[in-house]
């Protein structure tokens, strides 16, 4: 962390810290800047400036470069990057 603590964390910054996601309707806090999903399956959430829900299909590992508002329903277990 000494070397980061120096600079801004934006959203075009490494992650700092990586925190575990329960689906539900309420918003997230601190709403993260990336989602990582650590299995195949499905996620569905609302981006931050969005007034809809989109479900994206996801595969292991992958990295979803949106900044969320709320994550409602996930068939895999997702962490928000911050």
């Amino acid at each position: 962390m000494a070397y980061y603590g120096r600079y801004n964390n934006t959203t075009s910054t490494p992650a700092r810290e990586m925190f575990l996601i329960t689906p539900s309707p309420e918003v997230l806090y601190p709403c993260p800047k990336a989602l990582r999903a650590d299995g195949t399956g499905s996620i569905t959430f609302q981006a931050i400036d969005s007034a809809s829900l989109v479900t994206i299909n996801v595969s292991a590992g992958e990295i979803i470069p949106v900044q969320v508002l709320k994550v409602t329903e996930a068939t895999t277990v997702v962490h928000g990057l911050i």
